[in-house]
């Protein structure tokens, strides 16, 4: 990331607003302050700059303190021209804001997995799972299939081994739709199993977050489908020496499925609270809109 992009991070202004200009009749830009304000650096207008966000983008790009606080004071006069002129109602710009805000969750949830610590035995685990999906169509409709997801659900939710939960699931009718039940891993926080296959790593989030043999999961997307899985067996190392290798080998994998987990979490929530609603035909349309020049 070069020095530009990283301090137009630091305040949330886009590549374009960097290009503003005071035009004569325009209102007067705003007063920059460079004394110490309430904890900030630098304010301007109601933009303050603090010592943090001065010392992230130095660190990032390699520049002294007092550069970057310029470079956040420039930015931040940028945006508030940018507002000031209306750029803020363009969509491209507009969503560039909303993309700005969703890409702090994960980091945020990424930094407090991160300071956990290492993984503990329990995440050390591999885990097997017994699963239904209802596969993704084109002539599928999401809602239909979430129905169909939810019933299956249901059905599923009193078996008490991984062959009655497939038969469960295969007797659900679905005239219209594909659903495929089977069993899964074992599989280890990183998704592989153990003939080097790979799991997706929604799936592999659902899997971790079950904790008691024949507990069931919430419906969980991923691009293949809409699941529902069971725990089948949740095996921790009991050698230690077993343990410290998959400790050191799993270190990285285990923070993200912390903060996956926990992204998961907070998306399932709110869903449940917000329409989402996806056309029939999304892929047709984004695949001629990939295709057209």
């Amino acid at each position: 990331m070069n020095r530009r992009s990283v301090s137009l991070a630091a305040v949330g202004a886009t590549a374009m607003v960097a290009q503003f200009t005071v035009h004569c009749g325009e209102k007067a830009p705003p007063t920059v302050e460079t004394a110490s304000l309430d904890g900030a650096v630098a304010r301007v207008g109601d933009i303050a700059i603090t010592p943090l966000q001065v010392a992230w983008v130095a660190a990032g790009s390699g520049i002294s303190p007092r550069q970057a606080m310029d470079e956040l004071v420039g930015d931040a006069l940028a945006s508030l021209g940018a507002l000031a002129r209306g750029f803020d109602s363009d969509r491209a710009v507009a969503w560039e804001r909303t993309a700005v805000l969703a890409r702090q969750v994960p980091l945020r949830f990424a930094k407090e997995a991160a300071q956990q610590g290492p993984p503990t035995d329990d995440e050390l685990a591999s885990v097997r799972v017994v699963h239904a999906v209802v596969m993704r169509s084109p002539t599928l409709r999401e809602e239909d299939a979430l129905t169909l997801a939810r019933s299956i659900r249901q059905a599923v939710s009193q078996a008490r081994s991984a062959d009655e939960f497939v038969q469960r699931a295969d007797a659900v009718p679905h005239v219209h739709a594909s659903v495929v039940a089977q069993n899964v891993g074992p599989f280890a926080a990183d998704g592989v199993d153990a003939t080097g296959g790979e799991v997706d790593a929604g799936f592999v989030a659902a899997a971790f977050a079950l904790r008691t043999p024949f507990e069931v999961s919430p419906i969980v997307a991923t691009p293949f489908g809409w699941h529902v899985l069971q725990l089948v067996e949740r095996r921790a190392p009991s050698d230690p020496a077993e343990a410290a290798a998959r400790r050191e080998a799993l270190a990285g994998a285990v923070q993200t499925l912390r903060s996956r987990m926990r992204l998961d979490a907070l998306l399932r929530t709110l869903r449940s609270t917000a329409h989402v609603e996806t056309a029939v035909s999304a892929d047709e349309i984004m695949a001629r809109a990939m295709a057209s020049p």
